[in-house]
């Protein structure tokens, strides 16, 4: 490339093949005088952006204003998500339905995040809520299970393939099955018909398997849609007390354990590892949501409804101690985009300073909106913002 193509001399491979050449000027039509203006500022730090990483260049910066501008990036993501949480409460109606959906898209994780919301879309609260509920909780999960299973082809009647059942599995498909023979047309379903495909089961760990992820939404939904309020209710009840108790509390409430015939298994017929297993770890992995992925949820779906909830409702008080228990949320598990932030922007000396979740959001915020769109010298951490106090 080149400004103008006076003077510029032919380029030319070792083989004596022309090199297309593209003259911007042709392109540009800011005066020259102006563009020099805006561009010499930058040429400076123009080889930055491949030869170091950010943190090399900002690393005389004070920690604290350095893990400032990543807690600002922190609350604009989540204050993000709840703006985005406050238009749902208009497009779906109501607070359980935006709950609902969220709940599915994160047991969805990554591998099968579009059939779990394709599945609450199809089968929205104001449906279920149709279903023939006893007041035994135990019930209601089995009886929610069953519809979630079927809707989403999951049931043994719908999977020619699948290896014959252990005596234990066919009893407990037995069970689902009736259900979903005798209620499915309630909700408006045929029984032989799906709402949901294109399930990803190959590259899924056992634990979390779809089967056992909607036998977990089955579980949460029949324990927090008949809570006092609905299921923000105990959330809205409990918003009372310091703000690392409540963090606690409050993923406690959004854990299920592996219970019943998932406590041992995968899938229909398929055992699942370390369910035996007495340890600590083991129970995390057997439970239907564990810590790790309550805890996600509580900051990425939770939270943001809570400030939905707040600012609709005229609840600054609920907005003040959700943003507190945001502040003081422990850190989540890390992952691909957090990882690699650390190494590019806070480096090895200054990691330990991302020690919770607000800063792991922030990161993730700043990668979406900066290093994604590669707008370098846009970021607040990259060292290169012009006229920043403490840019290079």
């Amino acid at each position: 490339m080149v400004l103008w193509p006076n003077a510029a001399r032919p380029v030319t491979q070792a083989d004596g093949v022309s090199v297309p050449t593209l003259v911007l000027a042709d392109y540009i039509t800011m005066p020259t005088g102006e563009l020099l203006q805006k561009v010499t500022p930058l040429v400076a730090n123009l080889g930055a952006l491949s030869e170091e990483p950010c943190w090399q260049r900002t690393q005389h910066w004070p920690l604290e204003e350095l893990v400032a501008r990543i807690d600002a990036a922190g609350d604009a993501r989540l204050l993000a998500k709840a703006a985005i949480m406050e238009a749902d409460l208009d497009a779906l109606g109501s607070a359980d339905e935006v709950f609902y959906h969220g709940l599915m898209d994160s047991l969805g994780y990554s591998a099968n995040r579009e059939p779990m919301r394709a599945l609450a879309t199809a089968l929205p609260i104001s449906q279920l809520l149709t279903l023939p509920f006893s007041e035994d909780r135990g019930e209601r999960a089995t009886l929610l299970e069953s519809m979630f299973l079927g809707a989403g082809g999951f049931l043994p009647s719908q999977r020619p393939d699948l290896s014959p059942l252990d005596w234990l599995s066919a009893q407990y498909a037995d069970d689902v099955e009736r259900l979903w023979q005798a209620y499915a047309p309630i909700l408006g379903l045929s029984p032989d018909g799906l709402v949901a495909s294109g399930w990803n089961i190959d590259r899924v760990r056992p634990a979390n398997s779809p089967a056992r992820r909607l036998a977990a939404a089955a579980r949460l939904l029949a324990r927090l849609l008949w809570e006092p309020g609905g299921m923000l209710g105990p959330f809205l009840n409990s918003a009372y007390g310091l703000p690392d108790e409540l963090a606690k509390r409050w993923t406690q409430t959004l854990t299920v354990s592996g219970e019943g015939y998932w406590a041992s298994h995968a899938d229909f017929g398929r055992d699942i590892g370390g369910a035996d297993a007495g340890a600590e770890a083991g129970k995390e992995e057997i439970a239907l949501v564990g810590n790790s992925r309550a805890s996600d949820i509580a900051v990425n779906i939770l939270l943001p409804l809570l400030v939905a909830h707040a600012e609709r409702n005229d609840r600054p008080d609920l907005r003040e101690t959700a943003l507190a228990v945001y502040t003081s949320y422990p850190k989540l598990a890390d992952n691909k985009i957090t990882r690699a932030m650390i190494g590019e922007a806070i480096g090895p000396h200054r990691k330990k300073a991302i020690n919770g979740a607000r800063r792991q959001q922030g990161l993730m915020h700043l990668y979406k909106l900066y290093c994604e769109a590669r707008r370098c010298y846009e970021c607040p951490v990259s060292g290169l913002v012009v006229g920043s106090r403490w840019s290079s």
